[in-house]
């Protein structure tokens, strides 16, 4: 299942994090995360539609996806032709029944969804915070495979798409070291 390039990556990547500490170097991100988790069929799969955001916010998501999980050859496909199979079997947003999943597999090849969830809520008291949940559905059996949220508190967010790159690279970052086994940061 690992090919030869997935493991040169992986092993970069641990001789990083564990040098990093000794070389004084501190990896940290002002991006709180939680409720990661991860199942082991999450590292099959390489043909996925995103859903919940669009325009630029999805080509950074689709981008940083992509940057996290070098190795794996992750195909996206069009939501516009994902979003035709919804719309023509009236799924409600978020519920796939099994004639819709079965569609999306054969047609598209879409193995699963991602769904992005960004909102930024200004609170009075507690200033603004931003927030950013995904999580990954199976198409064929409409399980959920992975999860991750990331949020951030701000007086004021210093620019939405620079906050929102950064909850995507740390949202990225701890599904694939959840999928991997290592630690989440």
């Amino acid at each position: 299942m690992f090919g030869h390039r997935r493991v040169q990556v992986l092993l970069v990547g641990l001789v990083i994090s564990l040098l990093a500490p000794l070389s004084g170097c501190h990896i940290s991100s002002p991006w709180a995360t939680y409720g990661v988790f991860t199942r082991p069929e999450l590292q099959k799969y390489d043909r996925f539609a995103v859903f919940g955001v669009r325009g630029e916010k999805e080509q950074i998501f689709m981008a940083e996806f992509i940057r996290a999980l070098l190795g794996y050859n992750i195909v996206f496909v069009e939501r516009g032709r994902v979003s035709e199979v919804l719309s023509e079997q009236d799924a409600l947003e978020g519920r796939l029944n099994e004639t819709t999943r079965a569609r999306l597999q054969q047609i598209y090849g879409v193995q699963a969804l991602v769904l992005c969830d960004y909102v930024i809520e200004d609170e009075p008291t507690n200033g603004i915070e931003m927030k950013l949940r995904i999580r990954v559905l199976d198409t064929e059996t409409a399980a959920i495979i992975g999860s991750v949220v990331v949020s951030r508190r701000s007086s004021k967010p210093k620019d939405d798409i620079s906050d929102y790159t950064e909850a995507v690279k740390q949202a990225t970052r701890a599904l694939r070291n959840h999928a991997m086994g290592g630690a989440i940061y």
